[in-house]
């Protein structure tokens, strides 16, 4: 080979061979800088631009523990480790998050936006996506449906989201062996489909005698009991709600709209959701029973996995997806599901990326399912809570980042947590999850919320 074509190939490689994430200095560089306030790692780095702030080669988009302290950044006062608590600290977890900078972005792949307008540069023209590509998380949508329907469902569907993915508890269906309630549900179906908004249900919750719970045990979920007991409430809903459904023959006033897709299961690679001790081959043995018996009933329905986090309180998505896998999981969903939170939509996109790669080393060609994901405004001193521009700017991004990579990832959609903000819970304590919403708790529209509706006026179909 001439040296001019070795030198072409050897630069070609050079790009294609650059990493992701650029690893810490090795042992003797980090040795020349001493280990400072302002340089946690010695990498001669300043945390303000050190992509990796402890060293520990987990960039700090995906590390929970990005000083290294041992205390997870949802719990940890100063994140950065620099002295300065999180709620004085206009850096706290190496990037200014309430002035004109924000997050902590992955390296190379995706710019920062720092407003709204940022976020959508660059969108190519003529880019569309279904109604129902982004969906949003609205418990009040159920909890306040009446006779007149919710107050909260005019709102959503003029908003241009075009799905609502709702749990469809097992608890709150079977009230006692054998003796089903919907009337909750059916006014629910019914308000969705006036205002054309689609559904995802989550099949979740077993009732206590449908539960492998220990007796008195309620802090955490189990799985049920019986896989083909699961199944056959799977099938009762899809004979309900589904194309042949029930429900439709009964109520010609209401304009007809099946249910689709199903989720089964919620996160069942925490410990809080599959009894503190999460089981990737139990699960996949019921994904496939409910699977079989969701499309006994109706064949091209979407079966979704359950939405999969990035956490240390369980197994990681990729590999609680390659045990899946070699349980005999693939063929027996339509969709994976993932609740990739990450602090940027660089972040996000990355955790996809890496998914995708290992459904199709797995020769998968499912579809993906983003289910849930969201970020705080206020309230908190988690490493979520960006503030109410910047929660506008990252949000707006991450969805039309997700839009523009949807055909190379095969994404079905994109779930945002939540539609408003919430009250802490009964007996619980204020955390970054209460303060998601697009909607203050009164109903105010934040920032993000105008910032969706207009990205999805241009991305609409």
């Amino acid at each position: 080979m001439p040296s001019r074509s070795r030198a072409v190939l050897a630069a070609l490689l050079g790009l294609f061979l650059v990493p992701l994430f650029v690893a810490p200095a090795d042992a003797a560089e980090r040795r020349s800088c001493a280990k400072s306030v302002k340089d946690r790692d010695g990498d001669c780095i300043a945390n303000t631009r050190d992509r990796d702030i402890d060293g520990d080669r987990i960039p700090n988009h995906r590390d929970s523990d990005m000083d290294g302290d041992r205390k997870r950044n949802s719990r940890d006062s100063d994140v950065d480790g620099d002295r300065v608590p999180n709620a004085r600290d206009r850096q706290p977890f190496g990037v200014q998050v309430k002035g004109t900078r924000y997050g902590v972005a992955a390296p190379g792949r995706v710019r920062i936006a720092r407003t709204t307008k940022q976020a959508v540069a660059g969108l190519p023209r003529g880019l569309r996506v279904p109604r129902a590509f982004l969906g949003v998380v609205a418990e009040d949508a159920l909890a306040e449906t009446g006779p007149a329907g919710a107050p909260a469902m005019p709102r959503i569907a003029a908003s241009g989201v075009g799905l609502l993915r709702q749990t469809f508890s097992w608890r709150n269906i079977e009230l006692r062996p054998g003796v089903l309630d919907f009337s909750a549900y059916d006014a629910f179906v019914a308000d969705a489909a006036r205002r054309g908004i689609d559904l995802l249900p989550i099949l979740f919750d077993p009732p206590a005698f449908r539960s492998s719970a220990p007796s008195g045990q309620t802090r955490m979920t189990y799985p049920p009991a019986s896989d083909a007991a699961f199944a056959m409430f799977a099938a009762i809903l899809v004979a309900r709600y589904g194309p042949t459904g029930s429900f439709w023959s009964a109520r010609p006033d209401v304009p007809r709209r099946p249910i689709r897709a199903w989720q089964v299961w919620n996160e069942p690679n925490l410990k809080a959701y599959w009894g503190g001790k999460p089981d990737a081959v139990a699960y996949t043995r019921m994904l496939k029973t409910v699977h079989r018996a969701i499309r006994s009933v109706d064949p091209s329905a979407t079966v979704v996995t359950a939405g999969l986090p990035e956490s240390r309180l369980g197994d990681s998505p990729r590999r609680f997806l390659a045990r899946m896998y070699r349980a005999g999981a693939k063929g027996h969903f339509q969709a994976l599901a993932l609740n990739p939170y990450a602090t940027t939509a660089d972040g996000v996109l990355e955790i996809l990326v890496a998914m995708r790669r290992q459904m199709n080393k797995a020769k998968d060609r499912a579809a993906m399912w983003v289910t849930e994901i969201g970020w705080a405004t206020t309230g908190t001193s988690s490493t979520y809570d960006l503030g109410e521009k910047a929660h506008a700017a990252v949000v707006t991004q991450t969805v039309a980042l997700l839009a523009r990579n949807a055909k190379r990832l095969n994404l079905r959609g994109v779930v945002y947590y939540a539609w408003r903000d919430l009250p802490v819970y009964e007996g619980g304590r204020d955390f970054w999850g209460l303060h998601t919403g697009l909607l203050s708790q009164d109903g105010t529209p934040k920032p993000a919320y105008r910032a969706l509706t207009s990205l999805l006026r241009r991305l609409a179909r």
